[in-house]
């Protein structure tokens, strides 16, 4: 990233969810600083949310 670019970044740690046809979508998003700590995050998702049939995740980790 060029230093004169800027970017949005999460402030707060948020949660989110809707239906569509009886189906519940949540999505959660998580300020973190380490690798460590997102996996951390997401190792108790996998486990709050362990009866899921699908558990996604994405990691954006910029090194600056």
């Amino acid at each position: 990233m060029k230093s004169n670019e800027s970017f949005l970044s999460i402030h707060c740690n948020s949660s989110y969810s809707f239906v569509i046809n009886k189906s519940e979508f949540i999505g959660h998003a998580f300020y973190v600083e380490t690798v460590d700590e997102a996996e951390k995050h997401i190792l108790e998702i996998r486990e709050k949310y362990h009866d899921a049939t699908h558990n996604c995740f994405a990691l954006y980790h910029w090194r600056g």
